[in-house]
């Protein structure tokens, strides 16, 4: 699901880029990162990610785009299944950006 190779690289689409880095062994964090008109950076999301076996689990969210700010933990089935709905998300979209990337 999140080749090695595509960790630490920048992957830009529209006004801002892909990010998936390496936190630990089984800890990742994947982002989307707008740049605010201050030099900020906003993530739209922020997911923090743990790898079992093959598998990638969303555990955590963040987003500072959405108004209110979201900010969700995987301690309930409604944020599981929120989690994972933002994650399968961020991966169509990913993918979708790397295809463009490649046909250029």
């Amino acid at each position: 699901m999140i080749n090695e190779k595509w960790l630490e690289k920048k992957i830009h689409q529209d006004k801002g880029y892909f990010l998936i880095k390496k936190i630990d062994n089984e800890k990742y964090e994947a982002s989307f990162i707008l740049n605010d008109p201050c030099g900020g950076k906003m993530y739209h999301p922020k997911l923090t990610l743990i790898k079992e076996r093959d598998n990638f689990k969303a555990t955590q969210l963040y987003d500072t785009v959405l108004t209110p700010i979201v900010f969700l933990k995987n301690d309930s089935l409604e944020n599981e299944h929120k989690l994972q709905q933002t994650f399968d998300a961020y991966i169509e979209d990913f993918q979708r950006a790397i295809g463009e990337m490649k046909n250029d």
